[in-house]
């Protein structure tokens, strides 16, 4: 609040009626209808399509006797996650400068402050993720929404082209990260493993370059220079 209401220019609770508080990020300059649009479109900035939302409002809401308000923020988009590895006929090197994008997603939402959601719109697009250098991770925020007839698209450097379906339909949940382990092999994709989890942390800094699987006691992965059967 300091930079809008300097020292000498406090803001003070109503002498009568009570209020409740609603805080969201990132900031924009004008609303309508306490709503705005968001483009996902172009994933380069995730900070700035990382809506974060707040509302705090007790059963007999706040004045002046109330204290600190802590205002609790959750994410108001899903975020799709994804580990690629190198499978048959690849090496990890293959995966440098990669493109990884997905098809036939809602482009845009509308956030709502009153209601504290956000709603798919927009055109039904294909969607470049976010991806490190290495090409061994990727990340994209969209709005919450159902899809039946979309798909992962990796292309590697060389033009050699991969694609695989999610399973229709698949629900994409507002502040839940969906998680996909592929294995990318010259054959095609294979998903490994996958699993929601909730998106926790008000904040996620860039992709820019190599990515820690995170592998746990009891994963599976497949060894690249194996052959099964």
């Amino acid at each position: 609040f300091t930079s809008f209401f300097p020292v000498g220019n406090d803001i003070y609770y109503p002498v009568i009626s009570k209020v409740d508080f609603i805080a969201y990020y990132p900031y924009q300059l004008s609303l309508t209808d306490y709503c705005f649009d968001v483009d996902m479109s172009n994933q380069s900035v995730p900070e700035g399509i990382n809506v974060l939302y707040a509302h705090e409002d007790n059963e007999n809401g706040y004045d002046k006797k109330s204290g600190t308000v802590n205002l609790k923020f959750k994410h108001l988009m899903s975020k799709l996650s994804f580990v690629l590895i190198p499978g048959k006929g690849l090496s990890e090197t293959d995966l440098i400068d990669l493109e990884v994008r997905i098809s036939s997603f809602f482009s845009a939402a509308t956030v709502n402050l009153k209601q504290g959601d956000a709603t798919a719109n927009g055109s039904v697009t294909d969607i470049i993720l976010n991806t490190a250098v290495d090409g061994q991770s990727g990340s994209a925020i969209i709005a919450p929404q159902t899809v039946h007839d979309s798909r992962l698209i990796v292309e590697l450097s060389n033009g050699d082209r991969f694609e695989w379906e999610f399973p229709p339909p698949s629900e994409f949940v507002a502040g839940k990260n969906h998680q996909y382990k592929i294995t990318v092999s010259k054959t095609g994709i294979e998903l490994s493993n996958s699993g929601i989890t909730d998106w926790t942390g008000t904040g996620d800094p860039p992709v820019t370059g190599g990515f820690q699987r995170g592998y746990k006691v009891g994963d599976y992965y497949p060894d690249p220079n194996a052959v099964y059967e």
